[in-house]
């Protein structure tokens, strides 16, 4: 039996599958801004995202953190799965060049926010994160890109909005990706992470776009409203 399936249901396993094209569009970007020699997923699921760094280069050191329940279907080796429940601290004793964490923290608590963002930052000093604020299965905190900023900002992160310029018309990315995918990095590395996006060509979007709702992000939502309503009988 698939223990995916079984956890989430048809249509969010045919999502997780789905997310194997971003990956694929967005990884490389997320290396060229990074560099990165180790990188770790934290709520990484069965490797999706990770797999496209080992293709990059089989040297790039790749971890992933998240509930056993996805060893099934775990797509890399065993030695880079870390076990761990992500409402509890995460403390692994190590930092990486990059640290992923993508659709996550919905699923988590709302007591377990400021904790889960504490634990990201004591894994790396430049953050991939994409937490929406979209109703969906086991999605029981979501919240606003804005609370997610503040809650980096006061830890000494600075959120740098170049992912989404580059993806937000690619058909082959997924919309939630196209809404929620933002660069967290450490302040006293700012400027020199800043400046090598620019130098690869890459635009920035300012502040003021921030809560900026992709098109194809608010006709899903909506739709889930109506799929949610008439699934209650409301």
């Amino acid at each position: 039996m698939d223990k995916l399936k079984e956890i989430y249901g048809d249509e969010e396993y045919t999502r997780g599958i789905e997310s194997e094209r971003s990956a694929l569009e967005i990884v490389p970007l997320l290396h060229k801004i990074s560099g990165a020699k180790s990188v770790v997923d934290v709520g990484g699921g069965i490797g999706t995202w990770l797999v496209p760094f080992t293709l990059i280069s089989k040297e790039i050191d790749v971890c992933c953190i998240d509930g056993g329940y996805v060893r099934e279907n775990y797509k890399l080796g065993s030695d880079t799965l870390i076990v761990k429940n992500l409402e509890e601290d995460i403390d692994i004793g190590r930092k990486f060049d990059l640290a992923i964490s993508l659709e996550v923290a919905e699923h988590l608590s709302e007591k377990r926010a400021e904790g889960f963002v504490d634990d990201l930052i004591k894994l790396s000093d430049i953050i991939s994160a994409a937490i929406p604020f979209q109703p969906g299965d086991h999605h029981i905190n979501c919240k606003e890109p804005g609370f997610w900023k503040n809650l980096f900002e006061t830890r000494g992160f600075r959120r740098i909005d170049c992912i989404r310029p580059v993806i937000v018309n690619n058909p082959y990315v997924m919309w939630w990706d196209k809404n929620n995918m933002f660069l967290y990095v450490r302040d006293v590395i700012f400027n020199d992470v800043y400046t090598k996006i620019l130098a690869n060509g890459m635009e920035v979007w300012p502040e003021s776009v921030g809560d900026f709702v992709h098109y194809e992000c608010f006709y899903n939502i909506v739709e889930m409203q109506k799929y949610l309503s008439e699934k209650s009988g409301k």
